[in-house]
């Protein structure tokens, strides 16, 4: 068979092996992670199979280019099997943690501003204070307040609560 495809009459048994343990190696690279070593012995495996088969550079150039547009075509499938597949379901969390079943991601402190206290830990500039019986994470806009020092929120940044001191003159 003359023509682009004349290295088909070339591969033997060692060949044909070497293809396919190829391309199963690069399959098992992309679900298992190992630092590259079966996608290294992959390619290495496949480029032995093209050296030992191809007469030619084009011969060689043809099929890895077949071979490429194989390994693509079985990596989707196989992507497409493995997501579709009960094991797929076991290992992927498709529960929801919504507010509406009480789980809250951040407590939304706003209402906290003007709120005065008392700082359980020196904040030097993140500590401790108490507000109403309660102790929060509290950071000031970089100055050192002492522990056992009034202070009043000044403004909420998301989990950010931040205060400033009290002083006798204010």
């Amino acid at each position: 068979m003359p023509g682009i495809l004349s290295f088909v009459e070339n591969i033997d048994v060692l060949q044909a092996v070497l293809l396919i343990i190829g391309m199963v190696f690069l399959i098992i690279e992309a679900f298992i992670p190992s630092f590259g070593i079966f996608g290294v012995l992959g390619i290495l495996l496949l480029l032995l199979a093209i050296f030992l088969t191809a007469k030619t550079f084009i011969e060689g150039l043809v099929m890895f280019l077949i071979l490429l547009a194989i390994a693509v075509v079985l990596l989707i499938i196989a992507i497409r099997i493995a997501t579709k597949s009960r094991l797929s379901k076991k290992l992927i969390n498709a529960d929801t943690f919504s507010e509406k079943e009480g789980y809250l991601g951040v407590q939304d402190m706003s209402a906290a501003v003007g709120l005065k206290g008392k700082s359980v830990t020196i904040l030097r500039p993140a500590g401790k204070a108490e507000f109403d019986g309660k102790i929060l994470d509290v950071v000031t806009k970089g100055e050192f307040i002492e522990n056992e020092k009034e202070v009043i929120v000044e403004h909420v940044e998301g989990v950010r609560i931040v205060v400033k001191e009290i002083k006798e003159n204010d």
